[in-house]
């Protein structure tokens, strides 16, 4: 469940950010995760609800670019903005927070 806990930290502090309330999180195991890997963290917006509801894909993906862990996460955006700078993980020196932009 060590994979999981990084989706909630990118939902809690980058997207949407401070004050999200996470509702629910559904996830699906492909490939196991070992010590020292490198994970990226992919959130993807679905769909937007009666505000201030989301529904959120959400995949993890390990150094080769293959799905670890897959599933929708359920958050409620905070209704005001946040005017602290963006947190970042420092749980190991092997995590590393990345925000895909197009």
């Amino acid at each position: 469940m060590g994979v999981s806990s990084l989706i909630s930290a990118l939902l809690g502090n980058m997207l949407p950010g401070p004050g999200t309330l996470y509702r629910s999180q559904s996830l699906s195991f492909a490939r196991r995760v070992h010590v020292g890997d490198k994970l990226t963290v992919e959130v993807t917006c679905r769909e937007k609800r009666d505000l201030p509801v989301a529904a959120l894909a959400t995949i993890v993906r390990n150094g080769a670019g293959e799905a670890v862990c897959e599933g929708e996460a359920i958050v409620e955006a905070p209704q005001t903005t946040s005017r602290r700078p963006i947190a970042t993980c420092r749980r190991s020196s092997s995590i590393t927070p990345t925000i895909l932009r197009d």
